[in-house]
């Protein structure tokens, strides 16, 4: 269901996000999406602890595959970016 390579474009954007705040210092990306009986029943992606609306898109509008059972991924990203970069 929620492998970790369909993540990869909420943390490409992640990244761009962080990269555009221009200040070194530490960012935290949180996902957090579940399904159950087939359907997705939660979603939740937070930069900075606040919700960040373009990610949750992103992880909503992916055509996840969700079984009969309960699945569910959480994920925390420390992103550190350099200054001047």
């Amino acid at each position: 269901m929620l492998a970790d390579t369909r993540l990869s474009s909420i943390l490409c954007q992640a990244g761009k996000a962080v990269h555009s705040f221009g200040t070194p210092g530490s960012h935290f990306v949180r996902t957090f999406l579940a399904g159950l009986k087939g359907t997705l029943i939660s979603a939740e992606v937070l930069l900075d602890n606040a919700v960040w609306h373009e990610g949750q898109n992103l992880a909503v509008g992916h055509d996840w595959d969700y079984s009969d059972g309960y699945q569910a991924i959480r994920q925390v990203i420390l992103a550190l970016p350099e200054a001047g970069t």
